[in-house]
């Protein structure tokens, strides 16, 4: 059985309206599970849209750790299609929405060109094609610290790295300690020191291929996820549009609706146009075959 069939068999997952023709995959971040990206769409739902929102491997419920190249970003998007395919999900039009982790995921699916891909949400995006980078500093400093349980949050409360995001962002701060309570923390800590080290593309030629209509959102005062990083995805791919959402530490409400709206918003137009599209090609058969 190979690591992507293990994960299938393994993997805990949100399915909603399965017998839908379109499908909506959400992704979270690194660290989080399935709940994440499902607030994006609490008290929202479409007849025509199932929804699949699994935690990848090592996260949440799903209790999969595997070694270092299972952590790897074209490994975790593999085991996504992989259990896309398992749930009869993957000939589907599909819109991609993913969070932090679950945007280089996501964009690691979209560079493969699926036939069937027809918009992506990328939020908060924090990989790029430099492993290690700064903003991912924070979150990879933790991984030794937390087999020492609580020795290790102090230590790490102590440190500059963790200062330098408090003083920017108490609610990224938060974010940061959490990781330390998240379910069997310590036994996934690899998570923590492979993943920032991958990046979600390699050269920018690469990005091109990337067609389907996507927005890219982004906030000020968050040192993990930049503003910047989010509008140079943006800048990058060819049919993107930035959209900056409120800080966190500003408005959280304002947040977490901004986000919430643009991406259903995003969504909608989306199924809208490949309705358009679809009703266009039937009618072209049809005079064609006439």
């Amino acid at each position: 059985m190979s690591s992507h069939e293990d994960y299938v068999q393994r993997a805990s997952v949100e399915i909603r309206n399965p017998a839908a023709e379109q499908l909506l995959l959400l992704l979270h971040g690194l660290g989080g599970d399935r709940n994440q990206p499902l607030r994006l769409i609490e008290g929202w739902q479409r007849d025509d849209l199932a929804i699949v929102a699994p935690d990848l491997r090592a996260h949440g419920k799903t209790d999969q750790l595997g070694d270092a190249d299972n952590y790897q970003l074209d490994s975790m998007a593999n085991d996504v299609l992989a259990l896309l395919n398992h749930l009869q999900q993957l000939h589907k039009p599909t819109y991609i929405a993913g969070i932090s982790l679950g945007a280089a995921v996501a964009l690691r699916i979209a560079l493969r060109r699926p036939p069937n891909l027809r918009g992506l949400a990328f939020i908060r995006p924090a990989f790029s094609d430099i492993p290690y980078p700064t903003n991912l500093e924070p979150l990879a400093r933790i991984a030794p610290l937390l087999p020492l349980g609580a020795e290790g949050r102090s230590r790490y409360l102590q440190s500059d790295t963790y200062q330098a995001v408090a003083a920017a962002s108490p609610s990224g701060a938060a974010s940061l300690i959490d990781q330390f309570d998240k379910p069997a923390a310590a036994e996934r800590a690899d998570r923590l020191r492979v993943i920032p080290g991958d990046t979600a593309w390699t050269a920018t030629e690469e990005l091109q291929a990337v067609t389907a209509p996507t927005i890219v959102l982004g906030a000020d005062r968050d040192p993990v996820h930049p503003i910047a990083l989010a509008r140079r995805w943006a800048d990058l791919l060819p049919n993107a549009i930035f959209h900056q959402v409120p800080a966190r530490d500003e408005d959280p409400d304002g947040f977490e609706h901004e986000t919430q709206r643009l991406v259903r918003d995003h969504i909608v137009q989306t199924l809208q146009l490949d309705s358009v599209r679809r009703d266009y090609e039937i009618t072209g058969r049809k005079q064609r075959r006439a």
